[in-house]
């Protein structure tokens, strides 16, 4: 797989534990607004990634895991 395509799966995962849908790359050009090139898709990669770890951590700054 080329750098790109992982990094596509990677945003796929990412949106689907952020937002709890699954997404295809057409749907991620038409919601970010871009085109996939490998700076966008770093961006929006890095985007999600800090919401994601935002979700995860509540104001305590403890990790928010369900025992």
């Amino acid at each position: 797989m080329t750098q790109e395509l992982v990094m596509i799966e990677e945003i796929q995962e990412l949106h689907i534990a952020v937002h709890q849908e699954a997404i295809s790359p057409e749907e991620i050009e038409d919601k970010y607004e871009c085109r996939l090139t490998v700076k966008n898709i770093r961006e929006i990669r890095d985007r999600l990634s800090r919401l994601h770890m935002q979700a995860m951590y509540p104001q305590f700054g403890l990790p928010n895991f369900e025992i």
